[in-house]
Order: C-alpha cells, then sequence, then structure tokens
C-alpha cells in the first residue's frame, strides 16, 4: 500500500547579519570623536573585515564575535567600550547578532604630569626665601596650584 501526503514546504531566509554602528566618546583633552577610525582585525570564519570605518559609521556584518582596534591620536588611551562593544583585558570585543546595535569606544586624554622644583634665591639684601610662594596658571590664565613654598 502506498500513501501519499502532499506537504506544503516555506522556505525563508534568516537573517545571518546585524547592522553595528561605530561610535567614539572622547573623556577630556580637545580631540573630536572624527579623529579616530576603527578596524576590524579578527572575526568569523569567511567574515569581511572592514577597516577605516569613521565615527557614527554603520557597517552591515555577518553575526559572531570580532576583535576591534581603533587608530587615533596618540595622547589618548582605551578606558572603555559599552554597547555590543566591551573592554576585556585591553581589547575592544564586538558581538554581533541580528538585532544590530551601536558599539561606542570611549578614550581618555592622558595627562602628563610633570615634577617642577621651586627655588627662590635672594641676591641683595637679607629677606628670607620663605617669604615668597609661587603660583602655576594653566594656558586659560588659571591657576593650577597656588602657594607653593620655596
Amino acid at each position: 500500500m502506498t500513501i501519499y501526503v502532499d506537504v506544503d514546504c516555506n522556505v525563508s531566509d534568516t537573517c545571518l547579519t546585524g547592522s553595528i554602528i561605530f561610535a567614539k566618546a572622547v573623556d577630556g583633552g580637545a580631540a573630536q570623536p572624527s579623529e579616530w577610525t576603527f578596524d576590524l582585525v579578527d572575526g568569523p570564519v569567511g567574515a569581511v573585515l572592514p577597516t577605516g570605518i569613521s565615527h557614527n559609521g554603520t557597517e552591515v556584518l555577518d553575526i559572531g564575535a570580532y576583535i576591534v582596534t581603533e587608530r587615533g591620536p596618540a595622547d589618548y588611551t582605551l578606558t572603555g567600550a559599552a554597547g555590543v562593544c566591551q573592554l576585556v583585558d585591553g581589547q575592544i570585543e564586538l558581538n554581533v547578532n541580528n538585532a544590530g546595535g551601536t558599539c561606542t569606544v570611549t578614550s581618555t586624554a592622558v595627562v602628563n604630569e610633570s615634577e617642577i622644583t621651586f627655588i627662590k634665591q635672594v641676591t641683595r639684601g637679607d629677606a628670607d626665601t620663605s617669604a615668597w610662594t609661587f603660583e602655576v596658571r594653566n594656558g586659560d590664565d588659571q591657576p593650577v596650584a597656588s602657594n607653593i613654598p620655596n
């Protein structure tokens, strides 16, 4: 005996990509987010790895895990990642799913602190050098340290 069954099949494609926005946040200093670009340096087998992605640039990527690097001003350090990215052991990890999302990477200005020694010398008279104090001002003529003893 042979039984015949009518079967209707629907074939649909599942989206295996996600749309990712790459955003830059800058903490301190004068640099602007537009001064950075992002590169994908590792990802799923066979995935395209775009480079030179600008701030607020969007890329449609295969789902999976990627490693992101950034290029920008030298006087900044990578301090955080949020959204679909996270900072793990100093490395930016991006996880793409079909929902997409925003990868926000934060860099902070490096403050180069230096030590200054002030020495007051009296060349005439008998004034005590401790009678003077010093003040340090920034480029905006604002005091950053005052009443520094000799």
